[in-house]
């Protein structure tokens, strides 16, 4: 009998859980325990520790949603943390990186004694500023941008920062500007105001971003974005590319291959459909070659080995730019 009751009330409790888009954290030890041996029968994920998941509602969610699904529950578990970094920039609809999807950032003021749990890391600050965003506490959005950018190095940061300035219509001039009013005498100052320089708020993706910021770190020649150009065969209908070196004796198109059209292709188990695309994008190609257009084609695999894209990009004769010019990365700081 007291088995089944702890059985209602797990599924109470799970069902609350999935209606806050959430995960369990019990605070029970029986409840805890008997978790675990559902973890055993393959019907729950402890997807960190302490945090549990049905099996069929985790396997349905993407990277992005198990992350503010923990988040949830460990802001149920303690109600007075406050989120900040990477884990405010995921609440407030920034794009990150993939393996910013890992540890847990929350911010506490200077005075706060004690260790954080696992998996969790602890920033203090002086002054510590409060917002609410879908029901949970992150430091202001500036803020959580600027502390992205100075702790996360320039690749992490400017994933955050050309999202930010997407999501606000902003240009990098007022980031900076911003960043210089709430940076100083802080960590990472000098990183945060590299990050915000070179913010572009026309990039449409993570992936776009941190090609850019590997092209920068290598010291080539910063692109354009997000730029129209005529088909030579039907006028009037341009095709926009993701990057365009425009000064070039030739002009170069970079294009960010994704496979997202692709997977949705084989989603729909569509043959011809995916044969399709590929057709259209080999056609694009032409065209733009056509059009008097060196187009250089790279994958994420290649912006995750720097060499292999130098290597491209050296071929398409994009020059390089003093390396007084490009940016460096900043270390962390233990304070916000």
């Amino acid at each position: 009998m007291n088995s089944r009751k702890a059985e209602l009330r797990l599924a109470a409790q799970f069902e609350d859980a999935i209606a806050r888009g959430a995960c369990l954290a019990p605070a029970m030890q029986r409840d805890y325990q008997l978790l675990k041996r559902r973890m055993n029968q393959k019907k729950v994920v402890e997807s960190r520790p302490g945090v549990f998941a049905p099996v069929d509602c985790w396997n349905k969610l993407g990277d992005r949603q198990r992350y503010l699904h923990v988040l949830r529950s460990m802001a149920a578990k303690h109600p007075d943390w406050v989120f900040c970094s990477f884990s405010a920039a995921v609440i407030q609809g920034l794009a990150v990186s993939k393996k910013q999807l890992r540890a847990i950032h929350i911010a506490s003021p200077a005075n706060h004694c004690g260790e954080a749990p696992t998996g969790v890391v602890r920033y203090r600050a002086s002054q510590l500023s409060v917002v609410t965003v879908n029901g949970l506490k992150t430091t202001p959005e500036v803020e959580t941008v600027f502390c992205c950018a100075a702790r996360g190095g320039f690749s992490e940061g400017l994933i955050v920062a050309d999202s930010f300035l997407r999501n606000n219509n902003m240009d990098s001039r007022q980031l900076y500007t911003q960043f210089l009013c709430i940076g100083k005498n802080r960590p990472g100052k000098a990183c945060a105001l590299r990050v915000a320089r070179y913010a572009d708020g026309r990039s449409e993706n993570g992936g776009e971003s941190k090609a850019r910021a590997v092209m920068i770190e290598g010291g080539w020649e910063t692109p354009d974005l997000q730029v129209e150009i005529d088909d030579p065969e039907h006028p009037g209908n341009p095709y926009r590319v993701d990057f365009l070196w425009p000064h070039l004796t030739k002009p170069v198109i970079g294009e960010l291959d994704g496979l997202e059209k692709y997977r949705a292709a084989k989603a729909e188990d569509d043959e011809q459909h995916a044969l399709n695309v590929m057709m259209r994008e080999r056609q694009r190609e032409s065209r733009l070659s056509l059009a008097g257009f060196t187009v250089m084609r790279f994958t994420m695999e290649d912006v995750n080995a720097p060499k292999r894209l130098y290597r491209k990009m050296k071929l398409a004769g994009i020059p390089r730019i003093p390396l007084s010019d490009s940016p460096r990365l900043g270390a962390p700081g233990d304070s916000l």
